[in-house]
């Protein structure tokens, strides 16, 4: 058995699909000879946590970080309601902290790194588990790029292989565009820092196309996936004479636009073919404006309900419990080869998924290769999709087709990896 030392800032109890992606890597690799030591934070208390630690604590290294944007802020109570001081706080914080953000972009996805903070106390602590442990190799995951500089700095005063993992692009990100010529210095400075890793790993073809160019190192794509074991035993309590829809995680609005969906939900209200007795929708997580707005316009109050993040095993639950589930692509150009987490996860909780929108080309042929859902663009489309499934849900998925994104088949492609540029 080798000793791997993974350094991510996001790793569970951490509420983010990157914290699931590590998580599982971690929890499976000790079955194809790696075990997991990972580097990463004690997470704060502006931080959403709730998802499960599957690994035993003592192979975790936790440590202290700055965030100075967080510094600006403070978390709501646990009911979801803002404090009477952080009210009373609450404008001259945020407008200091919009400052901090208007003339210092801090960002997650590229430089300046708003974890940038956590660099110092995480290559002590990574000289000193490299001391103390056997370590064969170091796995690093982007975002943010402060991980990938860690382990850069690691590897390359111990002399170790480094296996650097994209989750989104760093340089690439068109999240937040940067002048030509920042970016350009930024593309040089990415290259520099990942100069001594061997390998790249990353979720899709148009992330390993950028990457390859970039770096001109050999890429491999390890999708993100789901896990069969987070659903074995979860219910979600539900009245089964009402049939329902589930979005789980955050809805930009104004880039995954609802209005398809909306206004067949309308049509078929006014048809009488759905009602507040028999139908619901909820939307788990954040909605963005002008959602709610949105939904008032469309008269849709009384059957979609919007509700916060639920702690990952209820989420779990909500989706395996749901009737069929809603994925919705963003604008054409944006995301297009993309594949989101979120379809993996939809797909683990074996039901039907309804795509809206064809931007999103992966999740378009990924429903369709596996058979796991429906794509529809217009109002009438969905509608029909809906009416046909209120009265029967055929669900057939191309079950080989789904293998290559179990989370322990991936764990198995990243032991591979490991295995040869250790060796």
């Amino acid at each position: 058995m080798k000793d791997l030392l993974i350094v991510s800032f996001y790793f569970p109890p951490i509420m983010s699909a990157g914290a699931v992606r590590i998580g599982k890597f971690a929890k499976y690799l000790t079955e194809y000879g790696w075990n997991p030591i990972v580097l990463t934070v004690e997470p704060k208390s502006n931080i959403a946590q709730g998802i499960p630690v599957e690994i035993d604590d003592m192979q975790v290294v936790r440590t202290a970080y700055h965030d100075p944007v967080g510094l600006f802020s403070k978390p709501p109570s646990v009911d979801g309601k803002t404090s009477q001081a952080f009210g009373k706080e609450r404008s001259r914080e945020m407008s200091l902290r919009e400052w901090v953000k208007k003339y210092f972009p801090f960002t997650i996805q590229r430089m300046p790194d708003r974890m940038l903070g956590w660099y110092p106390y995480a290559v002590r602590a990574g000289r000193k588990i490299i001391e103390w442990d056997k370590i064969g190799a170091v796995f690093s995951s982007h975002p943010s790029p402060v991980s990938h500089l860690i382990a850069a700095k690691l590897s390359k005063k111990a002399g170790l292989p480094w296996v650097a993992d994209y989750r989104d692009l760093w340089t690439g990100s068109t999240l937040r565009p940067y002048p030509k010529w920042l970016g350009a210095v930024e593309r040089k400075f990415e290259r520099r820092a990942l100069k001594n890793a061997a390998v790249l790993t990353t979720v899709s073809e148009g992330l390993k196309d950028y990457l390859a160019d970039l770096h001109e190192k050999p890429v491999e794509i390890i999708y993100n996936g789901f896990d069969p074991e987070d659903f074995k035993g979860k219910k979600w309590r539900k009245n089964p004479n009402v049939f329902t829809l589930v979005y789980s995680g955050t809805l930009y609005t104004s880039k995954q636009s609802p209005v398809p969906l909306f206004e067949a939900l309308k049509n078929l209200l006014d048809e009488g073919a759905i009602s507040k007795e028999n139908f619901r929708v909820y939307f788990i997580g954040v909605q963005e404006p002008p959602f709610k707005d949105l939904v008032f316009s469309y008269g849709l109050g009384s059957i979609v309900v919007s509700k916060p993040f639920q702690p990952y095993g209820e989420n779990v639950a909500a989706l395996k419990g749901a009737d069929a589930l809603l994925f919705f692509s963003w604008n054409e150009g944006e995301m297009e080869g993309n594949p989101t987490s979120k379809i993996f996860q939809y797909a683990g909780a074996g039901r039907p998924i309804l795509v809206v929108g064809k931007g999103n080309r992966f999740a378009v042929e990924f429903v369709e290769e596996t058979r796991v859902g429906e794509t529809a663009e217009n109002p009438d489309e969905i509608a029909g999709i809906i009416s046909q499934w209120m009265n029967h849900i055929e669900y057939l998925p191309n079950e080989e087709a789904l293998k290559p994104y179990n989370r322990k088949v991936q764990a198995g492609q990243l032991a591979a990896i490991l295995d040869r540029v250790a060796s």
